[in-house]
This record gives structure tokens, C-alpha cells and sequence, in this order.
């Protein structure tokens, strides 16, 4: 009994013994986790702050939605901002790319990361004709000193929106007034009128000479149509002269026979050349 008890009093020293350094290493550990999880930030806010409300964000190439939710939370390690213009017409506005850690890019506001990502304001100018000038007056007491934007077409960026109003102008045709927009993008086509007839519509002219000469189409159809009927004719009456030789084998009957087929053949030759003109117009048309 002795040695019995002596060894169960053994084994309680050793639990006693081990249970104190583990429960201070569990300690120790849990520290450190909580330590560690309180100084990493997991995320943060931002705000993008942008001149269109119909963009959309990404952030390193995730998809985050429409810039109008104002504020996204993302994670502490991703590194750029950008902003894609939702334009279908606007295909040639680039995105705007900031980087979160720039310090120039934003600044902290309530623990949250403002971020300033606005769009050049962009004007897409067309003419028909082209080749106009386009000139931006910006009051019309100042009409005789237009400042001078381009000719058409042509694109124009500015980082603030154009102000009074774009005047498009070509010798020989009326003067345009537009109004250059303050979207993010703008587009304007005109359509310049002639003065005094000193310029001559060339689409006028393209419908008017196909009406001149549908005569030709007439006198083909109508010379295909007669040449037709000519050789029907003189082919059935070489049918018939051909039967009655076959009958009786008179000699006689063979020039006559030839000389109708010679006919029809003329008249069928002539047919194809009529059809032939009228289907040659068609394809160029």
C-alpha cells in the first residue's frame, strides 16, 4: 500500500507542476493575438469625390458599383482607386487612376480616406461638310475676337467646362451657334446650310443623273423584249419548214431553213445584249 501511494502522490505533483506553465503560455498567446489584431487595421473607409455621378469604381480591378454610394470600405492593403466613365459614346475618356497610399491623393477626415478623382471635360465637335471652324466666344460684345478651338472634326479636353458659347463657321454656308454643355462628355454635330446656292449639294446632284438616264433602262428592256419575240418567230417558223422537209426530203426547203434559224439567232444575240445593259446598270447603281 505504501508503494501505491507513494506513486499516485507522485503523478499529482507532476500535473501540478505542468498545469501553471501552460496556462501561462495560453495567456501569452492570447496577448499577442489581441495585440496584434487591435494594431492591423483589416480595412478602411473612402470617399471618392468626383464631378459625375455615374462612374463606377473599381479598387485594384474589383468591381465596387456606381460612384453615387459615395463611401466603400476596402481592404488596408489595396493600392489604387479607378474610375470608369459609364458613357457608351464616350469610349475615348480614359479612367482616372489615384493611389490610396498617395498623400497627395486625399487626406483623413473622420477616419475615413477622401479621395479627389474628377474627369477632363471633353468636347467632340463634328460638321457636315466637315473641315469648319469652331471658335469659343465667351461674350458677345467680344464677338470680333473669337478665340479660335479647331476645325472639324475634331476633340477638345479642358479640366473645367467651356464657358459662353462654340461658333461654327465655313465660307460659303451660314454661321452655327452651339452650346458647348458642362457634362463630362459632349457631343455636337451640325449641319451647315449653303448661302446664295455658292455651295452646290453634291447628294442633289447624285439623285438627279440616275433619273436622267433611266431611258437607257427603257430601251434595253424594250429592245430585249422585240428581240425576243423576233426570234421566237422565226425559230417556229423554221420548226415548221423543217417538219415539212423531214416529210417529203425536199432540197429546197434547206436554204429557207437555214436562213430562219441565221434570223432567230441575230434576234437572240440581240436579246442578250439588251438584258445585258440593263443588268450591267443595276450592279452599278
Amino acid at each position: 500500500m505504501t508503494g501505491t501511494w507513494y506513486i499516485a502522490d507522485s503523478l499529482a505533483c507532476q500535473r501540478r507542476r505542468l498545469v501553471l506553465p501552460t496556462v501561462c503560455w495560453f495567456l501569452v498567446l492570447a496577448f499577442v493575438v489581441t495585440n496584434g489584431q487591435a494594431q492591423t487595421p483589416t480595412d478602411v473607409v473612402l470617399a471618392i469625390e468626383t464631378n459625375t455621378s455615374d462612374a463606377v469604381v473599381y479598387v485594384d480591378s474589383t468591381y465596387l458599383g456606381s460612384v453615387s454610394k459615395r463611401y466603400f470600405r476596402v481592404p488596408a492593403t489595396a493600392g489604387e482607386v479607378r474610375l470608369m466613365a459609364p458613357y457608351q459614346a464616350s469610349w475615348s475618356l480614359r479612367p482616372v487612376v489615384r493611389q490610396i497610399e498617395d498623400s497627395d491623393t486625399g487626406s483623413v477626415r473622420q477616419d475615413t480616406l477622401v479621395i479627389n478623382a474628377s474627369f477632363p471635360y471633353s468636347y467632340r465637335i463634328e460638321s457636315t461638310p466637315f473641315g469648319a471652324s469652331v471658335s469659343q466666344v465667351v461674350e458677345r460684345a467680344r464677338l470680333d475676337e473669337p478665340g479660335e478651338l479647331g476645325i472639324t472634326p475634331f476633340t477638345l479636353t479642358r479640366d473645367e467646362p467651356l464657358a459662353g458659347y462654340l461658333l461654327v463657321t465655313k465660307p460659303g454656308y451660314e454661321a452655327v451657334e452651339i452650346e458647348p454643355g458642362a457634362q463630362v462628355w459632349n457631343r455636337h454635330s451640325v449641319v451647315l446650310k449653303s448661302v446664295g446656292g455658292l455651295a452646290v449639294d453634291r447628294r442633289a446632284v447624285a439623285v438627279e443623273q440616275p433619273r436622267r438616264r433611266r431611258w437607257i433602262d427603257a430601251v434595253s428592256l424594250g429592245v430585249a423584249g422585240g428581240a425576243a419575240a423576233v426570234a421566237i418567230h422565226y425559230k417556229f417558223k423554221a420548226d415548221r419548214r423543217y417538219d415539212v422537209y423531214a416529210e417529203n426530203g425536199d432540197p429546197e426547203l434547206r436554204p429557207a431553213i437555214k436562213r430562219l434559224d441565221v434570223r432567230s439567232g441575230v434576234a437572240l444575240g440581240v436579246m442578250q445584249v439588251g438584258l445585258g445593259v440593263f443588268a450591267i446598270r443595276m450592279a452599278l447603281r
